[in-house]
């Protein structure tokens, strides 16, 4: 995979930037702001989803080109950030590192409420091309005839309306669902089973992938290993600027998964 690297970086996104400059220091490639073309056929890397990323993005994977995708981590969120190649989620196969940050807790099996974890709008709009209240309606309603139990919403974090923890929405938890959001990375170690309805998610191989399993969810085994291969995939901005972050990418890139669908 040792190529020539460039890294778009969109002006105004202050994390995003100082991200992709860290990261380029650490591989020895280029930055450039605002792109809306691809420069090269080199490795493209870029930080999120939004209107300017998402078409070179699929760009990429329509012409079969390598692309990097840096976004939060799946644990430690303040100091880590996902890495991953191809892909915006690890599949969470492959060799661990280390092990994960977080007690993996004993499976639930009782529980009064389903929660369904929201994302930022942008995500639906960008990627499902539907507005995020279309999504919830679509989901609340097929959900309220599959199951019985009381349907609880949680916003992303980020959004008005979420500044409980996950862990009090998952009191009463039977289930988690969500599209692709990593609350349901979190549920998982904390024991409540969750359904991921996207294929590029880092929960999915240990959740359903369904709602018509939200009456007898999965409950896997091998928790400890996946979550612990999550846990070595994401890099604080220090690994990325000294190269630690470019080679073990590179040292693991087969295990990231089939790349994603445009």
């Amino acid at each position: 995979m040792l190529r020539s690297v460039t890294c778009y970086s969109r002006s105004g996104k202050r994390t995003g930037h100082k991200l992709l400059t860290a990261f380029a220091e650490g591989c020895r490639g280029q930055v450039v702001r605002n792109g809306r073309r691809l420069v090269d056929r080199g490795i493209a890397v870029f930080y999120g989803v939004n209107d300017m990323t998402l078409p070179l993005q699929r760009q990429c994977i329509r012409e079969g080109r390598p692309w990097i995708y840096i976004d939060h981590g799946y644990f430690e969120r303040d100091t880590h950030y996902r890495v991953v190649l191809n892909r915006r989620q690890h599949c969470g196969g492959g060799l661990a590192r280390h092990p994960a940050p977080v007690p993996i807790q004993p499976w639930r099996s009782d529980g009064s409420e389903v929660v369904i974890a929201l994302q930022h709008p942008d995500s639906y709009r960008l990627l499902l091309g539907k507005s995020q209240e279309d999504w919830l309606a679509d989901i609340t309603a097929s959900a309220a005839r599959l199951t019985d139990r009381e349907i609880r919403v949680r916003a992303k974090p980020q959004m008005p309306g979420a500044q409980r923890p996950l862990a009090s929405d998952l009191k009463n938890a039977w289930c988690l669902v969500s599209w692709m959001s990593n609350a349901a990375v979190d549920a998982i170690c904390m024991g409540v089973p969750a359904i991921v309805l996207d294929e590029d998610c880092a929960a999915r191989p240990m959740a359903g992938h369904r709602l018509d399993q939200l009456a007898d969810p999965p409950r896997p085994d091998g928790r400890e290993h996946w979550a612990a291969v999550l846990a070595s995939n994401q890099w604080t901005i220090e690994e990325m600027m000294d190269g630690r972050c470019w080679a073990e990418l590179n040292s693991t890139a087969g295990d990231v998964g089939p790349p994603a669908a445009a």
